[in-house]
């Protein structure tokens, strides 16, 4: 049985459909694998600063001493 006009054209605006929201998943994960990049560098770059501020703050897991 042929399809009528009126579904022909419904099915092809769900394929084009479809394709958009395919392309649009596309760009989706190529931005979330560029913020994921971005966190590795900030990790880096804080644990290279709690390196260097460890020995100027003193060690950590020792309380300060009381202010009386």
């Amino acid at each position: 049985m042929p399809l009528r006009p009126v579904a022909t054209a419904y099915v092809e605006r769900l394929e084009s459909e479809n394709e958009f929201l395919k392309g649009q998943i596309g760009v989706k994960d190529k931005t979330i694998e560029a913020l994921l990049e971005r966190v590795r560098e900030t990790n880096h770059l804080i644990a290279g600063l709690q390196r260097m501020l460890t020995p100027l703050l003193g060690r950590s897991g020792t309380a300060d001493p009381p202010l009386t």
